[in-house]
């Protein structure tokens, strides 16, 4: 685990990577914070520049990982890393029109596949969300209340 959120020899760099990572969370949160309220990808200008700036932070922080064994910050797990992954798997978890290519983007893809594997991540899955859901059964299944809902 890294001491700091930023290293002082490369403190810019790592603040600039913090900082980009916060971006891409945020464009991803707006896109799904919209999703719910029956605003779509290629309905609105704003998620649509929301879905671009996605892939142009990724091509660029891409380019911040050194290579495929390594994060944010070589050697140790970052802050930044571990804001990237959640990001990340929370757009995966939800239908919010927002999909990764990792095949473009093979060091960030074998940093979220490695803190996939840690401990600490298995135990605290990301699952699906939506308003309507009340708890959660096996495998994450989303659990809904009312007629007709599913429950275990």
């Amino acid at each position: 685990m890294a001491s700091e959120v930023w290293r002082p020899s490369f403190a810019w760099r790592d603040k600039l990577v913090l900082a980009s990572v916060q971006t891409l969370v945020a464009s991803i949160t707006t896109i799904s914070q919209l999703t719910w309220t029956g605003v779509r990808i290629g309905g609105n200008a704003h998620l649509d520049r929301s879905a671009e700036r996605l892939s142009s932070l990724l091509v660029w922080l891409e380019a911040q990982v050194p290579d495929d064994r390594s994060g944010f910050i070589p050697g140790a797990l970052a802050v930044q890393d571990i804001f990237f992954a959640s990001g990340i798997r929370f757009a995966e978890a939800r239908p919010i029109g927002v999909e990764f290519a990792w095949s473009q983007y093979p060091r960030l893809g074998a940093l979220i596949a490695r803190l996939d594997q840690r401990p600490s991540f298995k135990a605290n899955p990301i699952w699906w969300w939506d308003p309507d859901v009340v708890g959660y059964g096996p495998g994450g299944l989303p659990l809904y209340e009312g007629p007709g809902a599913y429950t275990t």
